[in-house]
C-alpha cells in the first residue's frame, strides 16, 4: 500500500481485496503476520480525507476484531487513532459512523472510548 501513495482508488482496492481474504481466523493471521493490518491503518492514518480507504479500511477492521486476539493488536497499532482522524474528516457521513461506532464497540477499552467522547 506504501508503494502507491498517489492511487487511492488502487489503495482502495487493495484494502477491498484484504477485507474479501479475511473470511477467516487462518487468513486474518496470515494478512497480519504479512504486515497487511498495520500498513491498512497507516494508509487511513496517511490521508484520513480519503473516503474510500477509510471506509474499506474499517470494515476490515470491523472483520478482524471479531477475534478476541486481535483487539489488542488493533489498538496497539493506532486503529483507534486512524477511525477518530476519519471521523473528524468526515463528520457528515453516515455510513463511516456506523461503522466506525461498531468498531469503536469491538477494540475499544474504557479509556478510549472516554478519550474518544471529549
Amino acid at each position: 500500500l506504501k508503494k502507491f501513495p498517489g492511487d487511492p482508488t488502487l489503495v482502495t482496492n487493495a484494502i477491498m481485496v484484504l477485507g474479501r481474504l479475511a473470511n477467516c481466523a487462518d487468513n486474518i493471521r496470515l494478512i497480519n503476520a504479512a504486515g497487511g493490518l498495520k500498513a491498512v491503518i497507516e494508509a487511513m492514518l496517511d490521508d484520513p480525507t480519503q473516503l474510500d480507504i477509510v471506509k474499506a479500511g474499517m470494515m476490515l477492521l470491523e472483520t478482524c476484531s471479531f477475534l478476541p486476539e486481535n483487539v489488542a493488536m488493533l489498538r496497539d497499532m493506532g486503529a483507534m487513532d486512524a477511525i477518530l482522524a476519519a471521523l473528524e474528516a468526515h463528520p457528515n457521513d453516515e455510513e463511516l459512523h456506523a461503522i466506525a461506532a461498531r468498531v469503536i464497540s469491538m477494540i475499544s477499552g474504557e479509556i478510549q472510548v472516554k478519550q474518544a467522547m471529549e
